[in-house]
């Protein structure tokens, strides 16, 4: 029996009415942890503005170079922007707000800001001189708690993040359980509607038949849509709403190509950072079973934005399934673009590649009505 691969993105997700971009999840932030909100937006941008020299740019000696930052703030359209519930929240909060609405729309990949704290990396490196001293002056054994007591300021601030990182993933945890039980309130809804009762707001869902029987499911986002909706199997390559499989958020970036990071400041960033190769490789029984499966005739991809971030899963697909047709859908023309060069690198035989507007030949089919609440749920932990 013929199968399919289907690789998931978050624009599934937000085509079945849900709130979970990471603009969302900042939204549910503020509202539910504002220390933390508050806290890992200031460092965030303190240390982004920081490395990328923008503290100089009073200095008539120094040009700055330019970033990408630099390119998105010249290219997007500022009048939606400034519009949005998020702009006005963070206009509200901070002295950079555009800075900041695109630092947290695009999540994963400023995150790691928040650990190059420049007083932590002046206070680690002086430590490590100390320590270094001190064998060469032959004082016998270097402890590292008495080291720590000369430098305490700094073993406190390196504390605090460290807490920091444990309530931001905390908070992450519990806002896709909160994403979660939206779902169940729009499968209880959609269940009313198909029992005759009078709804009003619509939602576009996928034919019951679309993922087909026994085929293979991996899903780059953290919610339980797929499960809950359409009752198919899922392996969740980025984590869940689950203890044993954690939401995982920095894992867009292999930790030694993102900065060289000393001392503490690795602690860190190996305790919040899980790179793409080892979730590769802790996968490796879900990759086994589709290695040369001579069953598999297509990869169908839905929702994803082609971004660098997600390369490598592809690169690692395409190497297990080497001959098979592909199926990309995508939403905007810099989809199709990112699309089209995700194909060139991975090698792909055109014969076996097939692009289709999601706004031309949706799969999203069958329309659905639900009254839409605001309501408020209560996290149960697994």
């Amino acid at each position: 029996m013929i199968k399919k691969l289907y690789l998931i993105g978050n624009g599934f997700d937000l085509a079945h009415g849900l709130k979970t971009r990471y603009l969302d999840f900042m939204v549910w932030l503020h509202k539910n942890d504002r220390y933390t909100f508050i806290n890992i937006s200031k460092l965030m941008l303190d240390n982004f503005l920081s490395k990328n020299g923008y503290l100089f740019e009073n200095d008539f000696r120094y040009r700055r170079p330019e970033n990408k930052m630099d390119i998105m703030i010249n290219t997007i359209d500022l009048g939606e922007i400034i519009n949005t519930e998020e702009y006005k929240l963070l206009d509200s909060c901070f002295e950079e707000p555009l800075m900041l609405y695109i630092m947290w729309d695009s999540l994963e990949e400023y995150i790691y800001y928040l650990f190059l704290d420049e007083q932590l990396a002046q206070a680690e490196n002086e430590r490590q001189n100390l320590i270094e001293v001190l064998k060469n002056e032959e004082y016998g054994e270097v402890i590292d708690e008495d080291i720590d007591v000369l430098f305490r300021p700094a073993q406190e601030r390196f504390e605090r993040l460290a807490n920091l990182s444990r309530d931001f993933n905390e908070d992450l945890f519990q806002w896709v359980g909160d994403v979660n039980s939206s779902i169940s309130y729009i499968k209880n809804s959609i269940e009313f509607y198909e029992a005759g009762l009078d709804n009003n707001t619509v939602i576009s869902m996928l034919p019951d038949d679309f993922f087909g029987d026994d085929n293979y499911i991996i899903t780059f986002n953290y919610s339980d849509t797929i499960e809950k909706l359409y009752s198919k199997e899922v392996c969740h390559i980025h984590g869940k709403y689950s203890r044993s499989n954690a939401p995982i958020m920095g894992h867009t970036k292999d930790i030694s190509d993102i900065f060289l990071y000393y001392g503490k400041e690795s602690i860190l960033v190996k305790e919040f950072y899980k790179d793409y190769y080892s979730i590769i490789e802790s996968y490796a029984e879900y990759y086994n079973k589709i290695k040369g499966n001579e069953k598999i005739d297509e990869i169908i991809v839905l929702g994803l934005g082609y971004n660098y971030t997600d390369f490598p899963y592809f690169e690692k697909i395409s190497q297990l399934l080497p001959d098979v047709k592909w199926l990309l859908y995508y939403y905007s023309d810099s989809d199709y673009e990112k699309a089209e060069n995700y194909v060139k690198k991975l090698n792909l035989s055109r014969e076996n590649i097939t692009y289709a507007s999601i706004k031309e030949k949706s799969p999203y089919t069958e329309k659905k009505f639900f009254n839409e609440i605001v309501f408020d749920v209560q996290i149960a932990e697994e």
